[in-house]
């Protein structure tokens, strides 16, 4: 019991891991990912237009989070099948493998 508690804590590290390390690239590509998302709008008007101080920086703050838990997503998904995969048949894991792809 307590080896399955182990590997879940270092899986669960490798995801926390996963999501700092995307909160660090997202936040450094923070402008591409605004004007990416705002292409459409800034069409029509050539600057972002806010009407509080902090708005900007909020807005910052939701995409850099947002785009983080996107992409940590699939390492998620790969923790998972791989801390359930030691408790599985052959047979259970071919599935899944033919599953996923």
């Amino acid at each position: 019991m307590k080896i399955y508690i182990n590997e879940l804590k270092i899986r669960l590290l490798y995801t926390i891991i996963a999501f700092l390390f995307n909160i660090i690239i997202s936040y450094y590509y923070i402008d591409v990912i605004i004007f990416f998302i705002l292409k459409p709008i800034l069409k029509y008007n050539d600057h972002f237009i806010y009407t509080k101080i902090i708005e900007i920086f909020y807005l910052y703050l939701e995409i850099i989070l947002i785009n983080s838990v996107i992409l940590t997503i699939p390492i998620i998904f790969l923790e998972s099948v791989l801390f359930l995969s030691s408790g599985l048949y052959k047979s259970e894991i071919i599935s899944i493998k033919n599953y996923i792809t």
